[in-house]
């Protein structure tokens, strides 16, 4: 066995680095928890907010607003059916991207903080 410290090879930055990737990654994980458990929406009602989900919506959302499709649009929620007309489905995408925008804004706060290793 050898008697070699290799502690002293890893530098006070490369500790304050590797901590600093930590929160990152911290703060990605939660803000993606965050993200994907939903967005409550009317009556209440709540949908999920993931990156296909939101995917999805604008998708459906162009397609209506194409005039590719006609309301109402039958979407899923967590608690049951919903049949919306372009109005709503609008506030539901509004509502998500809002959702998303702001766990965007949230992470980028957090991971800029001066206070943070």
């Amino acid at each position: 066995m050898s008697n070699i410290d290799l502690s002293q090879l890893v530098t006070a930055e490369d500790k304050t680095t590797a901590a600093r990737h930590g929160v990152r990654e911290r703060l990605k994980e939660d803000r993606k928890r965050r993200e994907t458990a939903g967005v409550p929406v009317a009556e209440g009602h709540s949908v999920p907010a993931g990156p296909d989900d939101l995917a999805r919506m604008a998708g459906v959302l162009q397609a209506l607003e194409a005039g590719m499709i006609a309301p109402p649009v039958t979407w899923k929620t967590a608690q049951g059916w919903r049949e919306l007309d372009i109005a709503e489905f609008r506030s539901l995408v509004a509502a998500v991207a809002r959702h998303v925008q702001a766990g965007f804004a949230a992470e980028k706060e957090a991971a800029e903080d001066p206070g943070r290793p």
